[in-house]
């Protein structure tokens, strides 16, 4: 058998996927990993993702490893297969002597301004006796950046060559230490699905970098001509977003302000895990589903000692563990027509984690007619997508989306399956996302989708706009508070 009964239920929605398989799935678990990051919150995201993914070895190497001992817990709680370890100065005997058994993934975490000293301690410390698949994620305020390096003369011109410092953003600013944690789990999410790629040999993989700014919400990948220029010339681009970054005394702040995610699975579970380390006040969570080990390849709220209990008491649980000062309300119910306003006119905004139309289609309708932001996504196999509605003032999902699909359509992860960490892409984009709106700074996705395409690592944007006829909010309106539900 090439996985136990136990492994086929955890990680179905990847088998499901002829990309992966069952066969795939086992080369996935057999994956070792040799991540270097300054702090264990650095890695925490690309960590969970990775384990709940099923990639089999985590050698973890921390400047400050304060924290370590909780995720481990925490870690081998999610997946009790997944091997992690801390290593100190010299890649571990068991991972460099494997490398025509197994396939093992270097990783590096590092801020933008430090990224040369981590460079050179990340390099001096692993003796290889041949070149390994390399990872290089960067981050700096709002800003992010990841590339694969597949040989060592690549690597080497980083080295030689490496990115001039950044002389206008250090990351210091309060505003700036939010889009880095928002950028630093993305940047997990992506990193996971990268060392998945490398291992089935599917997609593109990242030779060149991409670039993103949550703050505009823009995804960028230079060409390979002055390479590093490009990418400093990115991450140093300071225009009006920037400016408006301390231009927010007016706005909410964090910690005053209420979201409520409806769906705690592969879409909630990394919206939570961001908002909760952001310091959000309070978090509402609506979900009438229990734990099931099947949820545990995405959702990383989760763990297998919490399956059978209800979804919001497991997150409950697991935000606490992160951020006790963080209120949580749990609605332990599905969402319709007769609870849905009443639930959400509390919150100051609204996340669409839901797995199904009837309930997009209602939640998008409530929203609209209790005057509430939403920030929808979805994710499908390889594929995801995010907008962002604001009654009266952008198009909502209706005039996106003017035909609801046939209900009994298979486009669920249930029937397609799933990529693990394509959800927590998806996820980590719509805290983005409110954290943008509650302090009114940025460019939302008010007027646009983002569809993500995991394979090729693209992001394109699709402008969207008010549709006349739209039976919500067109010129003629039909849905009304009694008949929100059609």
């Amino acid at each position: 058998m090439i996985l136990s009964k136990e492994q086929i239920n955890r990680y179905l929605r990847h088998i499901i996927i002829p990309e992966i398989s069952g066969p795939g799935q086992k080369k996935i678990t057999k994956i070792k990993i040799c991540l270097y990051a300054s702090t264990v919150q650095e890695a925490s995201s690309l960590i969970y993702y990775l384990a709940a993914s099923g990639i089999g070895f985590i050698s973890c190497s921390f400047k400050d490893d304060r924290g370590c001992d909780a995720l481990y817990k925490n870690i081998k709680d999610l997946n009790g297969d997944v091997v992690i370890e801390t290593f100190d100065n010299q890649l571990p005997g068991h991972i460099s002597s494997v490398f025509d058994e197994d396939f093992v993934i270097r990783i590096l975490i590092s801020k933008y301004m430090g990224l040369q000293d981590n460079l050179i301690s990340f390099s001096s410390s692993h003796g290889l006796c041949k070149f390994i698949p390399t990872v290089v994620a960067i981050n700096s305020g709002w800003n992010g950046s990841l590339k694969t390096f597949n040989n060592q003369d690549d690597f080497n011109d980083l080295l030689i060559n490496p990115l001039p410092v950044d002389l206008n953003s250090h990351g210091n600013t309060t505003h700036e230490k939010k889009g880095n944690i928002l950028s630093n789990c993305l940047l997990g999410a992506l990193t996971t699905v990268e060392c998945i790629k490398l291992c089935l040999k599917i997609g593109i993989v990242l030779d060149k970098p991409l670039c993103f700014n949550l703050l505009s919400m823009k995804f960028y990948k230079p060409d390979n001509e002055n390479l590093n220029l490009a990418i400093t010339d990115f991450f140093n681009s300071k225009n009006e977003l920037h400016a408006n970054l301390e231009k927010t005394h007016n706005s909410k702040k964090l910690s005053d302000s209420k979201v409520l995610i409806v769906g705690v699975g592969g879409l909630g579970s990394p919206v939570a895990y961001a908002l909760s380390l952001l310091g959000i006040g309070t978090i509402g969570l609506v979900d009438y589903d229990k734990v099931e080990i099947s949820n545990l390849n995405r959702q990383i709220l989760h763990t297998t000692s919490r399956i059978g209990m209800p979804k919001v008491a497991s997150a409950k649980v697991f935000i606490k563990n992160l951020n006790p000062n963080v209120n949580i309300v749990t609605y332990n119910t599905g969402l319709n027509t007769s609870n849905a306003i009443n639930i959400i006119k509390d919150y100051d905004i609204i996340i669409d984690g839901v797995d199904n139309f009837k309930c997009r289609y209602l939640l998008n309708d409530s929203c609209f007619l209790a005057d509430k932001p939403l920030v929808d996504a979805a994710a499908i196999r390889f594929h995801g997508l995010i907008m962002t509605m604001v009654p009266n003032k952008s198009p909502c999902y209706r005039c996106v989306f003017p035909v609801i699909p046939n209900q009994n359509s298979t486009m669920s992860c249930s029937e397609s399956g799933v990529l693990g960490p394509l959800p927590g892409v998806m996820g980590f984009l719509q805290a983005a996302e409110v954290v943008k709106f509650l302090l009114d700074t940025g460019d939302t996705l008010s007027n646009r989708i983002i569809y993500y395409d995991a394979l090729d690592s693209d992001f394109d944007t699709i402008g969207t706009h008010k549709l006349a006829k739209c039976d919500l909010c067109g010129d003629n309106p039909t849905i009304t508070v009694k008949s929100s539900s059609r």
